[in-house]
């Protein structure tokens, strides 16, 4: 009888654990990268998604027109292209890391410098200060 209860205790112990071992449940086909392999890129990755949100953000309360956007998006695309041109080869080197870093910071020069430039951006944005 214990040996049944012990057997038991220990199975669903097992249970619970069993997720947690599982290689930090990752997603199917999802690539893990070690910290200090060379294709580890997260700070592009981050960078990438952030100026995506900027203007997700700056479309929808109207600083941006959906050509701008569009431009913008595309200009990020390229920088994605790039970054798996560079890591086609197993590595990417810190002179392409240092381009891609630099295609970036164009790149959210550019989303700051149309975000606040009133004369391009939306109509609604024109009308706000005139009454009728």
């Amino acid at each position: 009888m214990t040996h049944t209860k012990l057997a038991l205790a220990a199975a669903t112990a097992l249970a619970l654990l069993m997720p947690a071992a599982t290689s930090a449940n990752a997603h199917p086909g999802h690539v893990q990268f070690v910290h200090n392999s060379s294709m580890y890129t997260p700070g592009i990755e981050r960078r990438i998604h952030r100026q995506k949100k900027r203007i997700r953000h700056a479309r929808l309360n109207g600083s941006l027109t959906w050509l701008q956007a569009r431009r913008l998006r595309r200009r990020l695309a390229n920088v994605r292209r790039e970054l798996w041109l560079a890591s086609m080869d197993g590595n990417v080197t810190r002179y392409e890391r240092r381009h891609l870093h630099r295609m970036l910071d164009r790149n959210s020069r550019q989303i700051a410098r149309l975000r606040n430039n009133d004369r391009v951006g939306s109509r609604g944005r024109f009308w706000w200060g005139i009454s009728f």
